[in-house]
């Protein structure tokens, strides 16, 4: 019996392997961003509005503060956005937040222009950040489960 001869090259197999996973990684970050624009947006249509500093102050950052130092895209209200009475945002926007009704606590109640913003919809009101994060979940999972997939 002879040897058996085989082309199989172990290193062009990582390399191919690597440029695989690079291009599924770039994918999936696109998708993020993409995703990240969509829910910041949802953000502010849901947010309320006394002077409209709330929603300029919703952001889409992204740094290498992730996993293996890996891109991480955040939305979040910008915590050096300050209102025209020198307070934080970021103050304001924690306690509509958690505490602003619908959704939020009740303890707040939708302002006139939030009621004008929100026309009826139920749309505005507390926990503004976490529907619209919540809102998206599932397609964005779908959009990465085929990526991955489509890497295998």
């Amino acid at each position: 019996m002879g040897l058996v001869k085989s082309n199989f090259n172990p290193e062009l197999l990582a390399i191919k392997m690597n440029r695989l996973g690079d291009t599924a990684a770039r994918r999936i970050l696109g998708v993020m961003r993409e995703e990240g624009d969509t829910i910041a947006e949802l953000a502010r249509e849901n947010a309320p509005v006394d002077d409209g500093e709330l929603e300029d102050a919703i952001q889409v950052v992204e740094d290498r503060g992730g996993v293996n130092n890996r891109v991480q895209v955040t939305v979040q209200v910008d915590p050096g956005a300050i209102d025209s009475k020198g307070v934080p945002v970021m103050s304001y926007a924690r306690v509509m937040h958690e505490a602003l009704a619908p959704y939020g606590t009740g303890a707040f109640h939708l302002g006139p222009e939030s009621q004008a913003k929100d026309g009826g919809s139920g749309k505005v009101g507390g926990k503004f950040m976490e529907r619209s994060m919540r809102s998206r979940i599932g397609e964005m999972g779908k959009r990465v489960k085929q990526i991955v997939k489509e890497s295998t």
